[in-house]
């Protein structure tokens, strides 16, 4: 048996980073992230009960991956400490940029999701070994330390054999054999509004897209669920579902693509590096069916950070308001826009732009320029991606389907308008006043008539 108390001090580095809180869903994602950093072709995100007290639930995440050193597993506890960072910007084998570097993330989760956690790890060279992390007696006690257990055989301990039991039981591969390398984390004291959103929506059911979070984890994991890797979540580890890919862009026509490259110093060990950003806009036809509906608040721009889907906190695509160096660049190239009236690429006001969609895709070392906080439900077009927001805004404007005049055709808008009680007075009225002025000319009269009657028609609905 091995107990240890190690120092969690929190690390001097990447102060400044802004923060705000996670809702229950992005704390998830932002967990599971750390599971596809992993590099496991299977990750796993179930209810189970509490080992210690059956009558409790706990919340259990896992992959199969490579596992975490013994001298290092307490450190995903020190805020603000990251391997992800200066020169180590892949994951072992190259497969994909790492998703999360900030240093801040499974530390934001356990205060969202629990009241603590167990991280229990095995890297297959090495022991099973487990760290606790217990943020409240943190905060009481003002010590900065952590329990560090080693899992070995034979020993009386209570926790040892809880750790053991956990690995054993589900850390296992398709014929029940444990696992020679992975990762699990434990989400204990789960309080009751966490556990009540979990047991009603931790599936899969894209039909009730807004209500399931393997849906959402679909979504935003779409990119690698379509290269193989696996995803499962459930309330009962005997009956996980799979996790499918769903794409926001599904059902559309892409317009068009358009990549860019953008110098900007100092983001890499302070050396200059050009990146690429590929933008592409999508556009849906009439009647076209998305488990996101085709609505306003739907459209917008989705980007995706080292291929994972990033939205906003309402799970909406990002906020598109043009910084005030962008609106000058547009205002010389000659683009006019109603005084008075944010510049945004997609106004929330306006559901005329509800068929269009736009992606974007980056890497995390632009997150600087798109302003990406450290739980990722931040991202905005700052005035270092100028020239990706010009054309953004230029091309959701070409793309526009009735030139700001609404979301519907003129006549289906007339027809409405006109039929209405109170407005087909003022139509009328109208109409008798413009007439008016033709009633010394007895041809000219009629010919107005005859004009307005039938651009009335056509519109869907005659007054006269």
């Amino acid at each position: 048996m091995f107990i240890e108390t190690r120092d969690i001090t929190p690390a001097p580095n990447l102060d400044g980073i802004k923060s705000s809180g996670h809702t229950l869903l992005s704390a998830l994602k932002d967990n599971i992230d750390n599971h596809f950093d992993s590099e496991s072709p299977i990750i796993k995100c179930f209810l189970a009960p509490d080992l210690d007290n059956p009558k409790k639930q706990v919340l259990i995440t896992l992959d199969f991956g490579t596992g975490i050193m013994p001298d290092k597993i307490h450190k995903m506890y020190i805020d603000n400490y990251s391997t992800k960072n200066g020169t180590n910007r892949y994951t072992a084998t190259g497969k994909r940029r790492n998703l999360g570097r900030f240093g801040r993330g499974i530390k934001n989760v356990v205060g969202r999701i629990a009241g603590s956690v167990l991280t229990i790890s095995k890297v297959e060279s090495e022991m099973i070994y487990a760290v606790e992390y217990n943020p409240s007696i943190i905060q009481c006690s003002q010590q900065y330390v952590a329990q560090v257990y080693r899992v070995e055989h034979g020993t009386k301990e209570p926790i040892i054999e809880t750790l053991r039991q956990y690995w054993l039981k589900y850390m296992v591969d398709e014929d029940g054999q444990p696992s020679n390398h992975g990762t699990m984390n434990v989400f204990r004291n789960l309080n009751d509004e966490v556990l009540h959103q979990l047991r009603s929506k931790l599936n899969y059911n894209p039909a009730v897209f807004e209500r399931s979070f393997g849906a959402n984890f679909g979504e935003t994991y779409h990119n690698f669920l379509n290269e193989g890797d696996k995803l499962y979540v459930g309330t009962d580890f005997a009956n996980l579902e799979e996790v499918l890919p769903l794409s926001p862009f599904t059902g559309a026509n892409e317009i068009s693509q358009l990549t860019k490259s953008y110098i900007i110093p100092g983001l890499v060990n302070g050396y200059k590096e050009e990146f690429k950003i590929k933008l592409t806009f999508y556009k849906f036809p009439e009647n076209a069916q998305n488990y996101r509906e085709v609505s306003a608040r739907n459209a917008g721009v989705y980007i995706e950070r080292n291929g994972r889907l990033h939205l906003n906190k309402k799970e909406r695509p990002i906020t598109t308001e043009l910084p005030e160096t962008a609106i000058i660049k547009l205002k010389n190239q000659g683009v006019k826009y109603k005084a008075n009236t944010v510049w945004d690429a997609f106004p929330s006001s306006h559901s005329r732009y509800a068929k269009i969609r736009v992606k974007v895709e980056m890497v995390s070392d632009l997150d600087e320029a798109f302003g990406v906080n450290n739980v990722k439900t931040e991202m905005s077009l700052t005035s270092k991606l100028d020239d990706l927001s010009t054309d953004i805004y230029k091309g959701v404007r070409y793309l526009d389907p009735f030139n700001g005049g609404g979301s519907t055709p003129p006549d289906e808008r007339w027809a409405r308008y006109a039929k209405h009680k109170v407005n087909r007075k003022h139509v009328q009225t109208a109409v008798e006043n413009t007439l008016a002025q033709f009633l010394h000319d007895p041809e000219t009269f009629k010919a107005t008539t005859n004009i307005i009657a039938k651009f009335t028609r056509e519109l869907g609905h005659q007054v006269i």
